[in-house]
This record gives C-alpha cells, structure tokens and sequence, in this order.
C-alpha cells in the first residue's frame, strides 16, 4: 500500500469521498512534504508524522477523531484540520511552527485556551479558529501584525476587546468574532 512509499515527498488524494480508511497509511512517509487529503473520507486518529520536511497538511471535511498529535513544524506553513471531529485542547507546539501562515482549525470541537505560543506566529496572515469551544481571552492574537483573515466566531471566549486591538492589523480584511 501507500505506507510503503517511504520516499513520496507530494501526496494529493483529496475530493476522493470513495477512498476512506484510516489515515494511519500516512506513518511510512518518512520524507513527505505535501499531503492533499481533504474530502477523501478518511476517520480515525491523526497520524504522528515523523518528517521534518512536513509544509503543508490539509485534512479539512473528513472524519478525523481524536487530539491533535505532536509532530515536527520547523518548515510547514499551511495547516487546514477544519470541519472534522477533532477535540481535545490546541496544542501549543502549532506556536513553533516560524513559517507558519495559514491555519484553519474550525468545525471542530476543540477546548480550552488558545495557548499563549500563538503570538508567536509572526508570518500568519490566515487564522481561523470558529465553530469550536475555545475559551480564555483572545489576547494571542494581538501579536499577529500580519493577519488579513481572523475568524474566532462561535466559540466561548470571554475578553472584551478594545479599538486597540485593531491598531497594528494594518492588512486586516476579515474579522469575526460573532456568537
């Protein structure tokens, strides 16, 4: 099968509905880069990837279960896990991810705090976190200069958030915080 491709460096099998599995097939690819699975009904737990070289995940509208694993990010730069059955808390190693620009993580059932290593994303220009029950303030994001996309909609933060707030998203173009 596909787990024995240990040297594939571009994996897309997305908008297959008929290719469900586990996405465990995933683990062999020690050398992958890319990997394309969105809409190819895939369920069951993330893979623990191993690779290093890992740029880009997109695992948006399948049947992923479970929490986040941890996984090296020193090169990925675009994470889309939305519109799964994921949960659990936002693990903070996504805040050392220093490539990183576009996070998609809505649609999920996460909890809990944005953590605090969030601000650290300085190259993010796309974040969206809605639809989840996160909680604690959004203060993380005040540090995100470079934002052109933020959606925090419906989840259950509690911080009011003043006209300061706005004042160094100069790219701004998206902004939702409704309930």
């Amino acid at each position: 099968g596909l787990s024995k491709l240990v040297n594939l460096g571009f994996l897309d099998i997305q908008n297959n509905p008929r290719l469900t599995g586990d996405a465990n097939f995933l683990l062999g690819m020690t050398q992958i880069r890319s990997i394309y699975a969105s809409k190819s009904g895939l369920y069951g737990n993330i893979p623990q990837f191993t690779s290093p070289n890992l740029v880009e995940l997109m695992f948006s509208n399948n049947n992923l279960t479970g929490s986040i694993p941890s996984f090296p990010t020193p090169k990925l730069q675009q994470l889309f896990l939305d519109n799964n059955e994921l949960e659990g808390s936002l693990p903070s190693f996504i805040g050392d991810s220093p490539l990183l620009w576009k996070v998609d993580l809505s649609g999920n059932k996460f909890t809990g705090e944005v953590p605090r290593s969030f601000s650290n994303l300085k190259t993010l220009v796309h974040l969206v976190l809605s639809n989840n029950q996160l909680t604690g303030d959004m203060n993380f994001a005040s540090e995100l200069s470079l934002l052109q996309r933020l959606d925090l909609s419906n989840n259950k933060f509690n911080s009011a958030i003043s006209h300061k707030f706005f004042a160094r998203y100069e790219n701004l173009n998206y902004f939702d915080i409704s309930n």
